[in-house]
């Protein structure tokens, strides 16, 4: 299986922040041409959204859920995997790439409301497989399928 070359994952979660910053410092330090934005990560000179745009800048995909840096990725022209699940990829969805939009296809999405009304707590986003999200992803690289 082919890996998927310099992959965009955003948590959106400001717990991840470590992890985050860990992760691009790592993909950083392993090319020559960043090591300037490395060092700067490094010494903690580095605001999240700073450290998201440049890792955003160098992927080559953004897997995310409907947050800000998955319209970022929209923006900058990047192939963009999202997924939704209660909101509506046609109003919220990434700018000009909503072929890249995974949602499920159940009676009550998308429904828009901020707690879970069905009778499976958020089945919207637990029926999405991982295998569903590497397709598209696959397709979204214009790569063959596994």
């Amino acid at each position: 299986m082919a890996a998927i070359p310099n992959p965009t994952l955003d948590t959106g979660l400001p717990a991840n922040i470590d992890a985050e910053k860990t992760i691009l410092g790592a993909i950083l330090l392993d090319n020559a041409a960043h090591s300037e934005a490395a060092e700067k990560l490094e010494a903690d000179d580095f605001s999240l959204d700073s450290h998201r745009r440049i890792y955003i800048r160098m992927s080559e995909l953004m897997i995310s859920n409907d947050t800000g840096p998955m319209h970022v990725a929209a923006a900058l022209g990047r192939p963009v995997v999202a997924i939704f699940g209660p909101t509506e990829p046609r109003r919220t969805g990434p700018y000009r790439r909503l072929r890249g939009a995974v949602q499920a296809s159940l009676p009550c999405v998308p429904c828009m409301k901020p707690r879970c009304s069905y009778f499976k707590p958020l089945e919207c986003l637990h029926v999405i497989s991982p295998d569903a999200i590497l397709a598209r992803a696959r397709e979204a690289l214009g790569m063959a399928a596994a």
